[in-house]
């Protein structure tokens, strides 16, 4: 999880690059940070824009990116998934933590 200090460089970056046209070098010594940092911060704050009001928003990256991989479209999708068994634990970077997550987020009986 990302830390609140982190969610603020992240908005500043992005607000340096959008709304004063900086570079992410110019962003960096604004920032004091390196050129890579800014270009992630900025990076980072328009995925997580992204994903604001997105279905699977309560996710973690990583089990979003497992279900969206997997073609589920909706939770309903998922929670069918998780009960036929065609998501488990025998799928590719799909571990306890995912599945405990997945299955409570689904309302589907953690095994």
């Amino acid at each position: 999880m990302k830390t609140e200090a982190t969610r603020d460089k992240e908005a500043k970056a992005l607000r340096l690059r959008r709304h004063r046209g900086l570079t992410f070098k110019r962003i960096g010594d604004a920032m004091g940070v390196s050129k890579q940092m800014a270009y992630r911060y900025c990076k980072d704050a328009e995925n997580e824009e992204k994903r604001e009001g997105a279905w699977d928003s309560e996710l973690s990256y990583r089990t979003s990116n497992i279900i969206n991989n997997f073609g589920i479209n909706d939770k309903e999708e998922a929670r069918e998934a998780l009960l036929s068994g065609r998501l488990g634990l025998r799928c590719r970077n799909y571990g306890v933590k995912t599945h405990k997550e997945l299955c409570e987020w689904a309302g589907v009986p953690f095994k």
